[in-house]
């Protein structure tokens, strides 16, 4: 063996140890631009390899060179009989990129998907706001044109395209091994998807990848043992028939991982992940299925667990990583309806959240409304204090860009037709609680220019909504500091501490789950609370209050207490003095 190929096996071997030992990052995409710790490793011992082989003035024999260095030109000298090799910079990193697409594949197999590029595109955070684009509207260039110029003449700037739908087809054809497979037959609308970005480009259009996770009624006539399994045998359907796979089932994560990643590489900015979540209907769902790899791990730490790992698998790929959500999770606390989203568990890893807070998505009698369809601003407006609330508890919480209503939802009982007129209350109230993104959803893809105004028209009404907001002290939910006060008192007078736990400032040392096991441990029966003075500080009001607990028939009071109240991730929050914080905890003797 030459001293060059047993030089370079000792470094292939110290390479792949010292790989095993390069840690994770954290969870959560939150800067599409990461420091290449692989790479760095990688070209430090590559270069360390060359310089011992030139030192020691190694040869190579004939096979060696043709096999390992065909695709580098190499300038040599002979003196006294050593070859001394001088490699460029340029062919120093294509051995390394060889190296590493090499192990890539082989960890990854069918779902092998190449490396970014080493230089990385800008991709600033932008505030968009956009419409959904189906795969046959982005293949039909006419209709697509229509789009890109509708954008182009309004405050729109974004779309989110399909890349794998609801029915688990390809908008483009890809070259991810077992996509390609399972794609085998079926025409994709898209046959020059590098071509479609580069004109969104062109027109400084943000694309956004929608790509459909786990209801997918395709992929299972391929690998039917990664769908939820029927108890009675073979893959269960929803009432639709349609197919789900298995969240539990890693290899669903890294099938839909492999399109996302092909997708980045194309040149999407932000891979959005719709239905990452189980079937509705949990009740007759666990009745009737079964959920390889369980391991009694729960619906919304699996659906988070999903996130996180993609999050992972993507931060090289210089995306933001964002998820689709029901929009009744911003007003639920947990996963109430047993389908694995939490608000909280998906805000705290995306870099992007959209609940789909269509009116027509909420039934009768939510936020007080009748038909909340007919009520769209006033459903918009409390949909998103909702959101933000929740929010607001989070230190480093996904950005909220709201999918609204661009449809006439003709089932709903008292529904009234959705136009432009319906579609910009929407936009405005979204606007009213200092949200400055969002997407409009139709199905068909049929949108009215009329619904949006120009650049210049929107920014003035940011700016006006802004300004009212500060001129009468209003926090994102609406709230002034003493309505914030008020309500937060009122939740801890009807011990609900769930609302009081989003109205309190804990410096985000405290998540829901152990207030909610402090709260379990206060003693009082009720609270009185008399305000005795407020002082308006730089953006801190604080209240002068007397407190009384009672307790039975016994008092404890407290005399001039104060309470900060100032503005937290956009809420006015509450800050208790420590001696009411104890308080509520005291024991009571007869």
């Amino acid at each position: 063996m030459s001293q060059y190929s047993f030089l370079k096996k000792t470094v292939l071997f110290i390479l792949i140890i010292m790989l095993a030992l390069i840690p994770g990052t954290g969870c959560g995409l939150k800067d599409p631009v990461v420091a290449d710790t692989t790479e760095i490793i990688l070209h430090e011992t590559f270069r360390d390899a060359e310089t011992a082989i030139i030192e020691t003035g190694g040869n190579k024999n004939t096979e060696t060179t043709e096999a390992d260095d065909g695709i580098l030109n190499e300038e040599t000298k002979e003196e006294g009989g050593k070859k001394e090799e001088k490699l460029t910079e340029e062919q120093i990193i294509a051995r390394e990129r060889l190296l590493l697409e090499s192990q890539l594949k082989e960890r990854l197999g069918i779902f092998y998907v190449s490396l970014p590029p080493y230089e990385k595109k800008d991709n600033p955070p932008i505030k968009a706001k956009g419409i959904y684009v189906t795969a046959n509207s982005a293949g039909l260039e006419p209709r697509f044109e229509n789009f890109i110029d509708m954008i182009d003449k309004t405050e729109l700037n974004a779309m989110v395209i399909d890349v794998k739908n609801d029915h688990g087809l390809m908008t483009y054809p890809s070259q991810v091994p077992v996509v390609a497979e399972v794609m085998t037959g079926h025409f994709e609308p898209v046959r020059d998807i590098n071509a479609l970005i580069a004109r969104l480009e062109e027109k400084n259009i943000y694309p956004i990848a929608r790509i459909v996770v786990f209801r997918d009624p395709y992929l299972p006539g391929f690998y039917p043992e990664w769908a939820i399994q029927n108890k009675e045998g073979g893959a269960w359907k929803d009432r639709k028939g349609f197919y789900w796979m298995n969240p539990y089932e890693k290899k669903v994560w890294d099938y839909n991982i492999a399109i996302a990643k092909e997708a980045a590489l194309a040149g999407f900015k932000e891979i959005q992940f719709d239905y990452v979540r189980f079937p509705e209907g949990a009740e007759s769902l666990e009745a009737q299925s079964v959920f390889p790899g369980r391991n009694d791990v729960l619906k919304d730490e699996i659906i988070r667990d999903f996130l996180i790992y993609a999050s992972e698998e993507l931060k090289d790929y210089n995306v933001y990583v964002s998820a689709d959500v029901f929009g009744v999770i911003a007003t639920y606390f947990g996963d109430k309806d047993g389908i694995g989203q939490d608000w909280l568990k998906i805000s705290e890893v995306a870099d992007y959240i959209y609940p789909m807070v269509y009116p027509s998505h909420y039934s009768s009698g939510f936020f007080g409304l009748s038909v909340p369809d007919a009520r769209p601003k006033q459903t918009i407006l409390n949909a998103m204090k909702d959101a933000i609330k929740r929010n607001s508890t989070l230190e480093n919480p996904a950005c909220i860009r709201p999918w609204l209503q661009g449809f006439t939802a003709t089932w709903i009982r008292g529904n009234i037709r959705y136009g432009p007129q319906q579609i910009r209350e929407q936009i405005e109230a979204v606007q009213e609680r200092g949200i400055d993104e969002f997407f409009i959803w139709n199905a068909s893809n049929r949108y009215n220019i009329d619904s949006f105004l120009t650049e210049e028209e929107a920014e003035e009404n940011r700016q006006f909504f802004k300004s009212q907001r500060e001129n009468m002290g209003l926090d994102h939910t609406g709230n002034n500091s003493s309505d914030a006060f008020d309500e937060y008192m009122d939740y801890i007078n009807k011990k609900n501490f769930k609302e009081a736990y989003l109205l309190q400032s804990t410096g985000f040392t405290m998540d829901l789950e152990h207030y909610g096991n402090w709260a379990s441990d206060w003693t009082f029966d009720s609270v009185e609370v008399d305000i005795i003075s407020s002082k308006d500080l730089n953006l801190k009001t604080v209240y002068e209050a007397d407190i009384v607990f009672k307790k039975e028939n016994m008092d404890f009071s407290l005399k001039k207490l104060s309470f900060e109240v100032f503005i937290e991730n956009n809420v006015w929050k509450t800050r208790p003095p420590a001696v009411f914080i104890e308080s509520m905890t005291r024991k009571y003797s007869k």
